[in-house]
């Protein structure tokens, strides 16, 4: 299995762990931007959430943006498996306030590993551990597309919430509301699908 890596100089003691001879490990934008049209030849990207790369800060998670953007625009099919030092709840957690940026996490053909567990299964099953790469299938493009329309783009989301999760626990009245409220960030067919 051949893996493109989006990495970080400063946790490189973790790529011993799944690293193989064939896989490319990239450190900058400049580098990421340069691979770019070549990411579906990998059968999987690997990619670290806390993304230190120049002008970025840790605590923006570089990784989520940079995997949610090859889905979107770059309509990539490949697995992409995000890597980070902080256990998956809290990016559950943070996805709550900021859903366009971190629902990635929830959709098809996205898988997550806490390095911190990762080191730890590796140490006990290594057999396990590299059969989860293999796990994740790639997407179709009709799951790429729902991922992207219903969970990766905020207006889609939005349409999400309301067709499956509010529109069960409203009243009729109440779902009027907030449709006047929302109406003008849908398209037509989206307010459609709503009503």
């Amino acid at each position: 299995m051949k893996k493109f890596i989006v990495w970080d100089a400063e946790v490189n003691y973790a790529l011993k762990y799944f690293k193989q001879n064939d896989d490319v490990v990239i450190y900058s934008q400049e580098e990421f931007d340069n691979e770019i049209y070549n990411l579906n030849n990998f059968d999987n990207i690997i990619i670290l959430a806390e993304l230190a790369w120049v002008g970025q800060l840790l605590q923006e998670y570089l990784g989520f943006k940079l995997a949610t953007n090859l889905r979107i625009d770059y309509k990539i099919l490949s697995p992409i498996i995000l890597f980070s030092l902080f256990p998956r709840i809290y990016f559950e957690d943070l996805a709550e306030n900021k859903p366009e940026q971190f629902n990635i996490l929830f959709a098809s053909g996205t898988g997550f590993i806490d390095i911190k567990k990762m080191l730890l299964i590796y140490s006990v099953d290594k057999l396990c551990f590299n059969n989860y790469f293999k796990s994740i299938p790639p997407l179709t493009l009709d799951v790429l597309g729902d991922v992207n329309e219903m969970l990766l783009k905020l207006k889609g989301f939005i349409v999400d919430k309301i067709t499956h999760d509010i529109k069960y626990s409203l009243s009729l009245h109440e779902l009027k509301i907030i449709m006047q409220e929302i109406k003008s960030y849908l398209c037509e067919s989206q307010i459609v699908r709503v009503s």
